[in-house]
């Protein structure tokens, strides 16, 4: 019953809220490669789709938060939305 609610949005389209997500060990270069390509479809104006798989509870939700909170506090990237299904 996806289509009866509606996405859970993260990002700037609401104020900047910084994410309570703890540092998780050994994430850091997914944490990165996922903050890269936000940032480079953010900046081109881009609509693109990134897709995390994992088995559950290994941290994708952490890690795009993480990514999320580094990409709002950049202050040359403009405006963006990111929806998470």
């Amino acid at each position: 019953r996806l289509a009866a609610r509606p996405p859970v949005r993260l990002g700037r389209a609401k104020p900047p809220q910084k994410h309570d997500v703890p540092n998780l060990f050994g994430a850091k270069k997914q944490e990165i490669e996922i903050f890269e390509r936000l940032k480079a479809a953010a900046v081109q104006g881009a609509s693109t789709s990134l897709i995390l798989c994992g088995h559950a509870g290994c941290g994708k939700r952490a890690t795009l938060a993480r990514a999320i909170d580094r990409l709002d506090a950049e202050a040359s990237v403009p405006r963006y939305d990111v929806a998470e299904l």
